[in-house]
């Protein structure tokens, strides 16, 4: 078992200036950065267990409930639904050059095709 960590760090700024900024605005609406951040973090382990979360199968998932999920638009401005749709693009674009290169990702169990509506 690894060492448990005391603090970590989240170097943003070498993030493209639409994300930082987007990651800046979202944070100044926090009223605890640390408990929305372990928040979040929870929810994904809780949902996905303790995997890397840019794995094929976890970002299918969330691209996938996209797709399902319509953007409550008073919540949510266009140009996220927007980008959204283009991160599925480009998700469709990786996924269907990995699933032609790695056999091992065809063996794997599809949890999309596994989960019902109200397994989330």
């Amino acid at each position: 078992m690894a060492e448990l960590r005391k603090l970590i760090s989240w170097r943003i700024e070498q993030l493209n200036e639409q994300d930082r900024q987007r990651i800046n605005d979202w944070l100044d609406q926090q009223n605890n950065i640390q408990n929305s951040l372990t928040n979040i973090a929870l929810h994904m382990i809780n949902r996905f267990g303790e995997t890397d979360v840019m794995s094929y199968d976890v970002q299918r998932a969330l691209f996938k409930d996209l797709e399902v999920t319509e953007p409550n638009e008073s919540a949510m401005p266009s140009d996220a639904t927007k980008e959204n749709t283009e991160h599925v693009q480009i998700l469709d674009s990786l996924t269907s050059t990995t699933i032609k290169n790695n056999k091992k990702s065809e063996e794997k169990p599809d949890i999309i095709d596994n989960m019902e509506i109200g397994d989330f």
